[in-house]
């Protein structure tokens, strides 16, 4: 919504300092504009997020022009994103606007990102959730029976184009139908097939053993537009996993500002974790280094199969 301002002038005022304690009536005209001019600006300037975000809806509820609020959104969004109110919102109107085209993995794609990368945006955080939830039942045909997951976005712009080595420690108890492992997956644009993907499927931890070092080794295509990333259970039983470790290029990753990868905080920091008949959540009593781990386990029903997309 455009801003008016009003200048109201009463010539019978006596002159006053007013603009950084200026006598603006004995400045002369060029000075006093350029000054006025500095000043509206940096009066503007703000968060330009914040001005896109009401740009983007404008479109979206005023001109209905929906793939055009889409694109503002994503460029709301983007992973370099600092206003991370704005990104959350825009993520969860992008959703909006493509469950209303028909486009429900992409919307699902948007809502997840809220849900995993947004702990700080509890609000907003709680809505993506709820559509998701809501979504769930039409989409359990393409998501396949439940399990355990502990699920993370992972910063693109500092994966893309490189070599990636993703290790952890995993330790199992029972699990004598399918396995408990790491997973990661490199997504392209909506609607593909993944560029990357790798959920240990064929060598996952299985029966029941000591902490024992996994890895996945995988190389991120340049053409990256999304990574998510974490631990899975598909299987009964109990599985603990920890010390949880990125390498690019062979350089480790060591900012933890976004998720906590030896689970050590008060809750699943940066990960949103669930599963349909699964419990997953902190153990204080069980750890590989210091003094918790995260715990899946099978409580009702049985082991459901993880997908193993095609490439």
């Amino acid at each position: 919504m455009a801003k008016h301002y009003t200048v109201v002038t009463n010539t019978r005022l006596k002159p006053r300092r007013s603009l950084l304690g200026l006598n603006l009536r004995k400045m002369k005209p060029g000075i006093l504009i350029t000054l006025l001019a500095s000043t509206l600006l940096a009066a503007t300037q703000g968060d330009t997020s914040e001005r896109q975000l009401e740009a983007a809806i404008y479109k979206e509820e005023v001109l209905g022009d929906l793939s055009g609020a889409i694109k503002l959104y994503k460029s709301i969004a983007a992973p370099a994103a600092r206003n991370r109110t704005a990104a959350a919102t825009a993520l969860l109107r992008m959703g909006e606007c493509q469950e209303k085209l028909g486009e429900r993995e992409a919307a699902i794609l948007a809502y997840k990102r809220v849900a995993i990368g947004f702990s700080d945006q509890a609000s907003i955080r709680a809505q993506a959730r709820g559509r998701l939830q809501d979504l769930a039942p039409r989409n359990a045909q393409h998501e396949g029976p439940g399990f355990g997951v502990g699920t993370a976005s992972f910063p693109v712009s500092v994966a893309a184009g490189k070599h990636l080595k993703y290790s952890g420690y995993i330790r199992t108890e029972g699990v004598s139908e399918g396995w408990a492992g790491l997973w990661w997956r490199v997504d392209g644009e909506p609607g593909t097939a993944a560029l990357a993907f790798d959920n240990m499927h064929d060598r996952g931890a299985t029966g029941t053993t000591p902490w024992t070092l996994y890895e996945i080794e995988l190389d991120i295509p340049a053409g990256a537009r999304n990574i998510n990333f974490g631990v899975l259970h598909a299987g009964n039983g109990t599985a603990w996993f920890d010390t949880l470790r990125v390498e690019l290029d062979r350089v480790p990753y060591a900012d933890n500002t976004t998720f906590d990868l030896d689970f050590e905080s008060s809750s699943p920091r940066g990960f949103y974790t669930g599963g349909k008949g699964y419990k997953v959540e902190l153990d204080k009593e069980v750890a590989h280094t210091g003094k918790q781990s995260l715990r899946s386990r099978l409580v009702a029903g049985k082991s459901g199969q993880a997908p193993v997309p095609t490439r």
